[in-house]
């Protein structure tokens, strides 16, 4: 399952491609349609290798601390049958923790920002403008 999971994802082959590619190489004899539920089925698993693979990476790294790798982003969700935007999901994960340290849901008029984010000044290498237009 990675195989056909790194074939159709960073590989870049498409569903059929793959499926086909795993058939030629006695991986699996498949469906594009098969694979694509197989894949679905198999998001957690893979979430979860993801996961520790920033997590080791995270852990070899010399870096102290204070200095630690944060993902940060920002999603627009919508309710069924809206035309736009009805929420913003911003959310923090720190790899080397393997999980989420913040979650936050605006309306729609909660824009995208560092000032979202529970950081202090400290956390920056430099001062970052955007974080100096941020108002608490």
């Amino acid at each position: 399952m990675l195989r056909l999971a790194l074939a159709y994802g960073p590989g870049g082959m498409s569903l059929r491609s793959a499926a086909a590619w795993a058939g030629m190489n006695d991986v699996a004899s498949l469906s594009d349609v098969a694979l694509l539920k197989r894949l679905r089925g198999a998001a957690d698993w893979l979430g979860s290798i993801a996961g520790a693979l920033l997590e080791s990476a995270c852990a070899k790294s010399c870096v102290p601390m204070e200095r630690r790798l944060r993902i940060v982003d920002g999603s627009s969700i919508s309710r069924p049958g809206s035309s736009g935007t009805d929420w913003r999901l911003h959310a923090t994960y720190e790899p080397a923790l393997a999980r989420f340290t913040h979650l936050e849901i605006s309306d729609v008029h909660g824009g995208e920002g560092f000032c979202r984010v529970p950081l202090r000044q400290r956390h920056f290498g430099r001062d970052w403008p955007e974080r100096r237009q941020c108002r608490a």
